[in-house]
């Protein structure tokens, strides 16, 4: 017995306290071990919801980018059918321009064989 007294703890407390600490480190090591399923759940959960998220967001900008896209050529043709409206007619004020100027030297021309 004296040989094994220096090893044991000195009092039952010592030995209760030991105990009691064992018990905690076992407790909390149960509760991390259920937790790590949780863990590892609600990180793939993240990463499905980001997933979406930028699934949605290029959905979202890909027809955001397109209308932009039509929006644009749109109103490039408008610009361009209204650009040459003018240069159509401007052309035919002309020429109805140039016959009107040139009928007196016609007319002359008659009056004068």
């Amino acid at each position: 017995k004296e040989e094994l007294q220096g090893i044991l703890p000195v009092d039952g407390r010592q030995l209760e306290n030991v105990k009691g600490e064992l018990l905690k480190l076992k407790k909390k090591e149960a509760a991390d071990c259920q937790l790590w399923p949780n863990v590892a759940r609600t990180k793939e959960r993240k990463k499905q919801k980001n997933k979406e998220i930028a699934d949605c967001q290029t959905w979202h900008n890909v027809g955001r980018r397109e209308e932009p896209k039509k929006q644009k050529n749109k109103e490039i043709a408008d610009w361009q059918k209204w650009h040459n409206v003018p240069r159509r007619e401007e052309p035919k004020k002309q020429t109805n321009k140039e016959i009107a100027d040139c009928q007196p030297c016609y007319n002359m021309q008659e009056n004068a064989v």
